[in-house]
Protein backbone atom coordinates (compact mmCIF):
# COMPACT_ATOMS: atom_id res chain seq x y z
CA UNK A 1 0.00 0.00 0.00
CA UNK A 2 2.86 2.56 0.76
CA UNK A 3 4.41 1.82 -3.00
CA UNK A 4 0.96 2.63 -4.28
CA UNK A 5 0.56 5.48 -2.94
CA UNK A 6 4.19 6.41 -3.54
CA UNK A 7 2.79 6.01 -7.27
CA UNK A 8 0.32 8.02 -7.41
CA UNK A 9 2.20 10.60 -5.79
CA UNK A 10 4.91 10.43 -8.66
CA UNK A 11 1.59 10.35 -11.53
CA UNK A 12 -0.10 13.20 -9.28
CA UNK A 13 3.26 15.56 -9.87
CA UNK A 14 4.42 14.40 -12.70
CA UNK A 15 7.49 12.85 -12.16
CA UNK A 16 7.21 9.93 -14.83
CA UNK A 17 7.37 12.86 -17.24
CA UNK A 18 10.40 14.20 -19.33
CA UNK A 19 8.94 17.65 -19.52
CA UNK A 20 6.83 19.76 -17.91
CA UNK A 21 5.13 19.81 -21.63
CA UNK A 22 4.31 15.90 -21.29
CA UNK A 23 2.95 16.75 -17.97
CA UNK A 24 0.60 18.77 -18.98
CA UNK A 25 -0.26 17.31 -22.04
CA UNK A 26 -1.04 14.21 -19.75
CA UNK A 27 -2.45 15.64 -17.25
CA UNK A 28 -6.00 14.50 -16.96
CA UNK A 29 -4.73 10.60 -17.66
CA UNK A 30 -2.37 11.14 -14.70
CA UNK A 31 -4.98 12.27 -12.24
CA UNK A 32 -6.65 9.49 -13.13
CA UNK A 33 -3.91 7.02 -12.85
CA UNK A 34 -2.91 8.62 -9.17
CA UNK A 35 -6.68 8.07 -8.45
CA UNK A 36 -6.39 4.46 -9.36
CA UNK A 37 -3.60 4.26 -7.00
CA UNK A 38 -4.99 5.97 -3.98
CA UNK A 39 -7.68 4.03 -4.26
CA UNK A 40 -5.57 0.34 -4.09
CA UNK A 41 -3.94 2.30 -1.01
CA UNK A 42 -6.97 2.99 0.22
CA UNK A 43 -8.87 0.03 0.56
CA UNK A 44 -5.91 -1.26 2.32
CA UNK A 45 -6.39 1.36 5.24
CA UNK A 46 -3.69 3.68 4.24
CA UNK A 47 -5.53 6.92 5.61
CA UNK A 48 -2.85 9.48 3.44
CA UNK A 49 -4.21 7.76 0.12
CA UNK A 50 -8.00 7.72 1.17
CA UNK A 51 -7.49 11.87 2.16
CA UNK A 52 -5.63 12.34 -0.83
CA UNK A 53 -8.65 10.33 -2.16
CA UNK A 54 -10.92 13.07 -1.09
CA UNK A 55 -9.17 15.84 -1.89
CA UNK A 56 -7.10 15.21 -5.06
CA UNK A 57 -9.43 12.01 -6.62
CA UNK A 58 -10.83 12.27 -9.95
CA UNK A 59 -14.11 10.34 -11.33
CA UNK A 60 -16.76 8.45 -10.20
CA UNK A 61 -14.83 6.63 -7.63
CA UNK A 62 -13.62 9.77 -6.05
CA UNK A 63 -16.84 11.53 -6.47
CA UNK A 64 -18.94 9.30 -4.14
CA UNK A 65 -15.68 8.81 -1.56
CA UNK A 66 -16.12 12.75 -1.32
CA UNK A 67 -19.99 12.58 -0.80
CA UNK A 68 -19.56 9.44 2.02
CA UNK A 69 -16.59 12.21 3.49
CA UNK A 70 -19.34 15.49 3.74
CA UNK A 71 -22.00 12.57 4.81
CA UNK A 72 -19.87 11.40 7.76
CA UNK A 73 -18.46 15.24 8.46
CA UNK A 74 -22.42 16.02 9.19
CA UNK A 75 -23.20 12.70 11.24
CA UNK A 76 -20.61 12.30 13.18
CA UNK A 77 -18.97 15.61 14.09
CA UNK A 78 -17.38 14.46 17.41
CA UNK A 79 -14.40 12.76 14.70
CA UNK A 80 -13.79 16.46 13.38
CA UNK A 81 -11.19 18.66 15.50
CA UNK A 82 -10.60 22.21 14.29
CA UNK A 83 -7.93 24.51 14.80
CA UNK A 84 -8.02 27.97 14.20
CA UNK A 85 -11.37 27.95 12.45
CA UNK A 86 -9.98 24.78 10.01
CA UNK A 87 -11.26 20.80 9.91
CA UNK A 88 -8.82 18.60 11.81
CA UNK A 89 -9.67 14.80 10.49
CA UNK A 90 -7.76 11.83 12.72
CA UNK A 91 -7.12 8.38 12.58
CA UNK A 92 -10.54 8.39 14.23
CA UNK A 93 -12.38 9.95 10.94
CA UNK A 94 -10.24 7.72 8.38
CA UNK A 95 -11.15 4.52 10.08
CA UNK A 96 -14.63 5.54 10.11
CA UNK A 97 -14.95 6.98 6.08
CA UNK A 98 -13.19 3.60 5.10
CA UNK A 99 -15.56 1.47 6.87
CA UNK A 100 -18.97 3.69 5.24
CA UNK A 101 -16.22 3.23 1.85
CA UNK A 102 -14.91 0.40 1.73
CA UNK A 103 -16.38 -2.22 4.79
CA UNK A 104 -14.18 -2.53 7.40
CA UNK A 105 -10.37 -2.67 7.85
CA UNK A 106 -9.82 -6.74 7.78
CA UNK A 107 -7.10 -7.28 10.26
CA UNK A 108 -4.38 -9.58 9.44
Amino acid sequence: MHCQYALAGMHELGLCCDSEEEYMAGYRAANEMATRWWTMAAMQGLGPALDNLVTSGVGEEAERVRELCRRLEKDRPDLVGTSQGMPIYGPAFFQELHAKVFGPLKTR
